[in-house]
């Protein structure tokens, strides 16, 4: 018997990395899209932005939501339609030009790419609906395609079947809204020109210098160097993805990084013609608890105090800080297992601790790891002592 002590290798992928607007403000629509439905964010920005849409914006984000996957699409469509040099990376009048200059016929691609991704999502995720299935049937058995997409009565069917799949009861006028290009466009620049007027114009043009830095600096990062897929990632984003994400890389020819606002201690990772795009918080922890500690004077607010309590009013908060009073130093999988919550969970309420300045973050290999800022405490209990005394 020969024993097999050969195995096949394979080459490390290409990378790269770059700043976008458009991705950033195309993934903005996916957050905004989730907090408006209650939906989990990674930060409460996307909720306060929510709350800023008027009745027009979310009357258009009713219409377009279910055909772009909440942004998806458009963050893909732009992503395989120009490169990294395009205009509408650097700056909202080329972006917000692109968009005013879709064709009908770009439009009609649009939703075209909307459809298949939907009903492959509803294929591979999703219980056979009734509903659904009905509709699908007047297509026919042959496999839907871009190609077959291209027929009007085709198209419609198909866009009825993905609203009702994402439970519309109003899929008729909603359709009205998404086939007539015209209109289809009019809904996509009024809720993205509410994403940039009412949630990232005022941070993306304060920030639009340190995003670049960032990029120069991380291509100066691991330049040259050889490691694994995963070792890059944790890197390059200073986090480490989940198993499930290994497998993506591992079936990508090049690995794109974009720098995204807003995604904190989470990863978007998809792949688009064989390119894995990793979108990562470039500034997360940053401008944080750390800083703070360093220099109290710069938080010594009422409001700031405030905000402290609010945050210490959550159950599972106080909770994590009674359980790092005990064992400072866990990390996010420990406290996990302690507190017998989410991993998820435990990273959302330690960015918003963070964040308030109530514990700090260390890294230690590809853990974070976290304690109370003791000082911190210490000047919220000697403010309450000095205010109620």
């Amino acid at each position: 018997m020969q024993k097999e002590i050969f195995y096949s290798g394979k080459p490390l992928p290409k990378w790269n990395v770059f700043s976008s607007l458009a991705v950033n403000i195309f993934t903005a629509s996916i957050l905004v899209d989730y907090a408006f439905h209650e939906l989990e964010t990674p930060t409460d920005w996307s909720k306060g932005v929510a709350a800023k849409l008027s009745n027009e914006e979310k009357q258009s984000l009713a219409i377009i939501r279910a055909i772009l996957a909440h942004g998806w699409v458009l963050r893909d469509y732009v992503l395989t339609h120009g490169g990294a040099e395009d205009a509408v990376h650097a700056d909202w009048p080329s972006l917000k030009g692109w968009l005013a200059s879709l064709t009908d016929e770009d439009m009609a691609e649009i939703v075209i790419e909307g459809i298949l991704s939907n009903l492959d999502y509803y294929n591979t995720y999703l219980k056979p609906m009734d509903a659904v299935e009905i509709i699908l049937e007047k297509i026919g058995t042959q496999e839907i395609t871009a190609e077959r997409l291209k027929n009007e009565e085709v198209r419609q069917n198909a866009l009825k079947a993905v609203l009702v799949s994402w439970g519309m009861q109003d899929y008729e006028e909603v359709a009205k809204g998404i086939l007539n290009p015209a209109l289809f466009r009019h809904h996509i620049m009024t809720y993205v020109t509410a994403l940039w007027e009412k949630g990232l114009r005022a941070e993306w043009t304060e920030q639009s210098r340190r995003l670049e830095e960032k990029v120069r600096m991380t291509k100066r990062l691991a330049n040259g160097d050889k490691m694994s897929l995963s070792d890059l990632v944790i890197r390059v984003t200073g986090l480490e993805p989940e198993q499930r994400a290994n497998e993506l890389l591992m079936s990508a020819k090049e690995l794109v990084f974009v720098p995204c606002l807003h995604l904190d201690s989470y990863l978007s990772m998809f792949l688009l013609d064989e390119v894995c795009y990793v979108l990562f918080d470039p500034f997360m922890g940053e401008d944080s608890a750390q800083a703070r500690a360093e220099d109290p004077a710069k938080s010594k607010s009422a409001d700031d105090f405030t905000e402290m309590l609010a945050v210490i009013g959550d159950p599972m908060r106080l909770n994590l800080l009674m359980l790092l009073k005990e064992r400072p130093g866990l990390h996010t999988g420990e406290i996990s297992e302690a507190l017998d919550v989410h991993l998820s969970t435990v990273s959302r309420h330690c960015q918003q601790l963070e964040k308030s300045g109530l514990i700090v973050l260390k890294k230690v290999n590809a853990h974070k790891c976290y304690s109370l800022n003791k000082k911190r405490l210490q000047e919220l209990g000697q403010w309450l002592t000095a205010t109620f005394q």
